[in-house]
């Protein structure tokens, strides 16, 4: 059965909200994280409700509320949040309250605020939409697993329409986590240097991207999500399972016109670096984690670069890293890895009535 993205929104470190392409100026990456520009939040909340609301919430809600104003929102049958760490500023807030208080009685507020699920809730009782309400939070997987699940409720029959999210954000308390892991960069990370894998720690970020998934093509903007696997291995080869993948779909590495690799500069992702020398020397190579910094659910930002891709036949000039630019972009292998050996591939294609 076909699965289409008939809208997509990213609210990112980069001025992604409300536009199809990538932008003209790009933010390139900090040691201390790369951080969402903010959105003017009363152009999409009432101003009365923002008040009670985390910066996670506002800007999900805001990237939400974009996408659904591209599509009739009384058709969507489903809503499905994926995050890796949810409202972690609410969580610290609750959990420092608890011990200064000696786990006594206080006040419940950062508890509700800190539910992985208030961003779905929020959604749901501010635009009115009574169907079924899933949360999805399996660290760096979590993105991955609710885009499976809007394909298999498509697939059984149970919605036509899915509005998929995946958002997690950067605090000082999800900072210090990291330094504390020994996870974080010491220095800035180009492009160039994603080749390299060499750096000790990655680039950290956040975002929020959401996306309606179809039983139907939408439009002229529409693209086909034509597969997706999961991999979790220690010792991958990951041109081996790569080939795997595109064969189930009699196709072969030089039909990709993209390659969208999710690169972070550390040896975390050395096993994707050997696809820059492979059979893909054809098609356009390109990264992404240097501008969006690396969190649970950064897929959500690879695929809405994928699907703009896919409309505009071309990406940002800061995310490219090898090939022949000049080609229309047809379909999109999208390879990302995270620190616990997980490897997602995506395979994207362009509709027939866009070509």
């Amino acid at each position: 059965m076909a699965i289409y993205i008939n809208a997509s929104s990213m609210v990112s470190a980069q001025e992604t909200l409300g536009t199809t392409k990538w932008p003209e100026n790009t933010v390139l990456s900090e040691n201390s994280g790369l951080k969402v520009i903010d959105p003017v939040y009363k152009e999409y909340i009432p101003p009365a409700m923002l008040r009670r609301m985390s910066r996670l919430v506002k800007f999900s809600l805001v990237s939400a509320f974009d996408c659904l104003n591209q599509v009739e929102p009384n058709s969507i049958d489903a809503i499905i949040t994926t995050t890796g760490l949810g409202c972690i500023d609410d969580t610290g807030v609750f959990l420092k309250q608890m011990h200064e208080n000696g786990e006594k009685l206080m006040n419940p507020t950062a508890f509700i605020r800190s539910t992985h699920n208030a961003v779905g809730g929020q959604i749901a009782l501010i635009k009115g939409l009574r169907v079924p309400n899933y949360t999805f939070s399996q660290k760096e997987t979590s993105f991955e697993t609710g885009l499976i699940d809007a394909i298999m409720m498509i697939e059984e029959g149970e919605a036509k329409n899915v509005l998929l999210g995946g958002f997690d954000e950067l605090t000082p308390l999800s900072l210090n986590l990291w330094k504390q892991m020994g996870c974080l960069a010491e220095k800035e990370l180009d492009k160039n240097g994603l080749k390299k894998a060499s750096n000790s720690g990655v680039i950290v970020g956040e975002g929020a991207g959401f996306f309606v998934v179809s039983s139907k093509e939408g439009s002229s903007k529409s693209s086909k999500l034509v597969d997706i696997e999961i991999h979790r291995t220690a010792s991958c080869d990951c041109n081996s399972l790569v080939q795997k993948f595109l064969a189930k779909h009699n196709l072969h590495s030089s039909d990709i016109n993209l390659l969208l690799l999710g690169l972070d500069g550390t040896p975390n992702t050395k096993n994707l670096v050997p696809l820059l020398n492979t059979d893909f020397e054809n098609s356009i190579v390109a990264g992404f984690k240097h501008c969006s910094g690396s969190f649970d659910t950064d897929t959500s930002f690879a695929l809405w670069m994928a699907h703009t891709a896919i409309q505009n036949d071309s990406i940002g000039e800061a995310t490219y890293l090898q090939g022949e630019k000049d080609q229309e972009i047809e379909k999109v292998l999208l390879v990302n890895s995270s620190r616990h050996n997980s490897y997602t591939f995506i395979l994207l294609t362009k509709c027939r009535s866009s070509q």
